[in-house]
């Protein structure tokens, strides 16, 4: 964020976009109640200035239902669609991991 900050002092705001913010809760939480968990924490990353974060699901969520290797790099590359589609691809993220 800092370099970010530092550097959008020299180049116009387009040329530098804040980082993203991006939050998963912990396993356990259907999607819905893994949101009202996160949502305190997503509008505080809003209020200092974080515009930009969206809460992340478990696969089951997307309709993943294997275990196993294969099905955990599927799940890994939706995730980087999801997150592409919203942030773009050459975006910094900050990654939050929530744990009970």
């Amino acid at each position: 964020l800092l370099r970010c900050i530092i550097k959008a002092r020299q180049e116009s705001l387009d040329e530098c976009r804040p980082p993203f913010f991006c939050a998963w809760y912990s396993g356990g939480f259907s999607p819905k109640d893994g949101e009202k968990l996160l949502a305190p924490l997503i509008e505080a990353v809003r209020d200092v200035g974080l515009k930009d974060a969206a809460i992340f699901h478990f696969p089951d969520a997307y309709g993943m239902t294997d275990e196993g290797r294969e099905p955990w790099a599927s799940y890994i590359d939706l995730l980087i669609e999801e997150i592409d589609k919203i942030a773009g691809s050459s975006r910094p993220l900050i990654l939050f991991g929530h744990s009970r």
